[in-house]
């Protein structure tokens, strides 16, 4: 869940981002989350299918884009 709170952060805090508690629509955010998610995703299975990259390289391109969608990479990014 932590991941999940974390995107959604990043998305709310996006200065283009307008909220509106009347009318709110939680589905909406929801799936912007999910497709945040979906993108990801894709991104880390290129980077893992990747036989260019060593295994460093790719937990690097890993943590890069975890760090893209607002989740950090903790003590895996620290070098």
């Amino acid at each position: 869940m932590d991941l999940y709170r974390e995107i959604l952060i990043g998305i709310l805090s996006n200065p283009e981002v307008q909220i509106q508690i009347v009318g709110f629509d939680m589905d909406k955010l929801i799936d912007s989350v999910d497709l945040t998610n979906l993108h990801a995703l894709r991104r880390i299975k290129a980077a893992v299918e990747d036989e260019s990259l060593s295994d460093f390289a790719c937990v690097e391109e890993i943590v890069c884009i975890l760090e893209s969608i607002g989740s950090g990479g903790g003590f895996r990014h620290d070098f």
